[in-house]
């Protein structure tokens, strides 16, 4: 009797399982199209080409923004530690925060 209730169980999970399939394939399916008719509209072109445009551009500016402020930060907060590292921290400390803050301004501005 277990073993009867332990085959009817992995029998509706089976079903159940076949029916899921079914419906992710049928969902699918519709969403491919969508994706397929949106991609056919030139007006989608036009939107993709312009949003990358902005994004190159203003990620840009953003990352030009961050290095030179991440650069004068480092700079700034290397200082503090110059005495002790033979002024090496100054230069360190603005390689760092400068790559930091271009990458930053860059993702930020994009």
């Amino acid at each position: 009797s277990v073993l009867r209730m332990i085959r009817e169980a992995s029998s509706d999970l089976g079903s159940s399982a076949a029916r899921s399939v079914q419906a992710t394939k049928a969902k699918a399916a519709r969403l491919s199209e969508g994706v397929k008719e949106a991609v056919r509209d030139t007006s989608f072109h036009v939107g993709a080409a312009s949003a990358a445009g902005g994004a190159v551009v203003v990620g840009t500016g953003g990352g030009v923004v961050g290095l030179l402020a991440g650069g004068s930060v480092g700079a700034a907060a290397g200082v503090v530690a110059a005495p002790l590292t033979f002024g090496l921290s100054i230069p360190l400390g603005a390689i760092l925060g400068g790559g930091t803050g271009a990458g930053l301004g860059a993702a930020g501005g994009s």
